[in-house]
């Protein structure tokens, strides 16, 4: 898979925030408290175009949510591919990431906590949160299997890094991140002016 450029299309008669997440595969969210979160949030006015990336690369990171060397969140990333099994280990100065021999045979991406302290452990991509799972204790593994697909909803009150629950899950559409996509054009169209209705419009172009 290449990077692919999403290209975004108001075409209605007021301004919307467009926003780009991701689901899982291998949860059950009520349960495992992974939620989706908003990756990217695209702010457009009527008839206004935007460009966005959804990149290749991937980043596991770890937050440490109480460190006993600063009053802030710190953050472990490494660079991750499909498949790959990590732990999250004491090493001699601090904390780090360390890459397992073993694959995850479905080419989801796993942490396991080995330290004794609870962290949240997440997927990034462009620098900003995807999915995360909250709270992992001591011994407790995070298990990341995305959909080969991106979603986008058009809002008026998600920022960047909110949690999208299933309940506000509506007017969303999808793009299939299969293939050799290189780009998409999606646009919200205005299907009647009466009524406000409103329609996604998806060119997939390889």
């Amino acid at each position: 898979m290449n990077n692919i450029q999403l290209n975004f299309t108001n075409n209605t008669n007021r301004g919307w925030r467009f926003v780009l997440f991701q689901k899982l595969a291998n949860v059950d969210q009520s349960y495992d408290k992974i939620e989706a979160i908003a990756w990217q949030v695209l702010p457009l006015s009527p008839a206004q175009k935007q460009t966005a990336t959804y990149p290749i690369s991937t980043e596991l990171v770890v937050e440490e949510l109480n460190t006993p060397y600063t009053s802030e969140v710190r953050q472990t990333s490494r660079a991750v591919d499909f498949g790959q099994k990590w732990e999250f280990i004491n090493s001699v100065e601090s904390t780090d990431l360390n890459l397992l021999g073993t694959q995850n045979i479905d080419s989801s991406i796993s942490c396991n906590n080995t330290v004794s302290k609870v962290v949240d452990i997440s997927l990034f991509k462009n620098g900003a949160k995807l999915v995360t799972k909250k709270a992992v204790q001591q011994g407790d593994t995070a298990d990341f299997l995305l959909t080969p697909k991106l979603y986008v909803m058009y809002a008026n009150d998600i920022q960047v890094g909110n949690e999208i629950r299933s309940s506000v899950q509506s007017n969303i559409t999808e793009i299939d991140l299969t293939g050799r996509i290189l780009s998409a054009d999606i646009a919200l169209e205005l299907v009647n002016a009466t009524s406000g209705q409103k329609a996604w419009n998806v060119v997939l172009n390889s």
